[in-house]
């Protein structure tokens, strides 16, 4: 039940997810002993299995863009993924617009405590792709925080900011502080 609570949190707050469509519960003694939920079928490849080398550049972009909007839209409605790893994610292809990521394990969503950040999770997880590049990375945080400088160890130079095409409906993502 808890996976369903979960499931059904993601869904009103319009972060793509499989919809749940039914849970079984098998009780003893009023304890719930076992239990199973279903879930929709998402078509589409796990993203740790995706040929990052077959999309085109700009789809490749709008991937982890998006990869790295949706984890902040999960922030901005006060919950996290922490178990936010490749292998938890399904990149279905939508044919109006293009590889669409999707969170298919919602064990790991809870409410947010910091200091943990999905983003270094999802980044260390997808460095095990061979296709992964430093510029998908880039794409990545760029999504996750389109307005945060950029650095890397030992450099202090700002890399270019492009506008993010995808932006949040006026008021999302911001906590009174920003959007960083």
């Amino acid at each position: 039940s808890r996976a369903w609570r979960k499931a059904w949190s993601l869904v009103v707050r319009d972060v793509p997810t499989a919809w749940p469509l039914l849970v079984m519960e098998k009780r003893s003694l009023g304890y719930v002993t076992d239990s199973l939920v279903v879930f929709e079928r998402v078509s589409g490849k796990q993203m740790s299995d995706v040929d990052l080398d077959a999309l085109t550049p700009a789809a490749r972009l709008d991937l982890f863009r998006r990869l790295g909007r949706t984890l902040r839209r999960l922030e901005a409605t006060g919950l996290k993924q922490y178990d936010s790893k490749s292998t938890n994610w399904i990149v279905a292809d939508d044919p109006a617009l293009g590889p669409v990521p999707i969170i298919v394990d919602v064990d790991g969503i809870r409410k947010i405590t910091p200091p943990m950040w999905p983003i270094e999770r999802l980044l260390r997880s997808m460095r095990e792709h061979p296709q992964y590049t430093p510029a998908d990375s880039r794409e990545l945080c760029l999504g996750y925080a389109p307005f945060a400088k950029l650095t890397r160890e030992g450099e202090h130079e700002q890399l270019d900011a492009r506008p993010d095409p995808h932006p949040l409906p006026e008021g999302e993502g911001t906590n009174g502080e920003g959007d960083a």
